[in-house]
């Protein structure tokens, strides 16, 4: 009986998650994690770079650079030296 146990977990763990999506999809729509991942951030640069030099008045100079800067200075922490 342990020995059946194993060889199916061994094939669940071989099954892709997408075949198991395929199948359980109109039996149990709720269970089917058809999450793809988050968009790459380069992807999310070229369309803001994109977008900015399509618009008129000044934006046709702005590089990947300078959005990657702007993305980054989120992530930095405001102490009360700088806020002075």
């Amino acid at each position: 009986m342990a020995k059946c146990i194993i060889n199916v977990e061994e094939y669940v763990d071989e099954l892709m998650s997408t075949a198991l999506n395929g199948c359980w999809k109109k039996l149990w729509p709720g269970a089917v994690n058809d999450f793809q991942g988050f968009p790459k951030q380069q992807d999310k640069i070229r369309n803001i770079l994109v977008l900015a030099r399509n618009i008129p008045g000044g934006f046709s100079c702005v590089e990947e650079g300078d959005i990657q800067e702007v993305l980054d200075a989120h992530f930095t922490v405001v102490t009360d030296e700088d806020l002075i």
